[in-house]
């Protein structure tokens, strides 16, 4: 089994596990973006941060 294969495999998975989870309503599904988006952010400051101390 190739690594793409894999890929699509759990990618696969992962899509039939949310289909079956119980619905979220829109307000968490928002505050969950919103989490992961604040996140990123937070990350992606981390790493400019250490790039710009060298």
């Amino acid at each position: 089994m190739t690594t793409e294969h894999k890929i699509t495999a759990a990618a696969n998975i992962a899509s039939a596990v949310h289909m079956l989870a119980p619905s979220t309503s829109k307000r968490e599904r928002q505050a969950e973006h919103a989490e992961t988006r604040a996140r990123e952010a937070a990350a992606y400051a981390a790493m400019v941060a250490s790039t710009e101390k060298r």
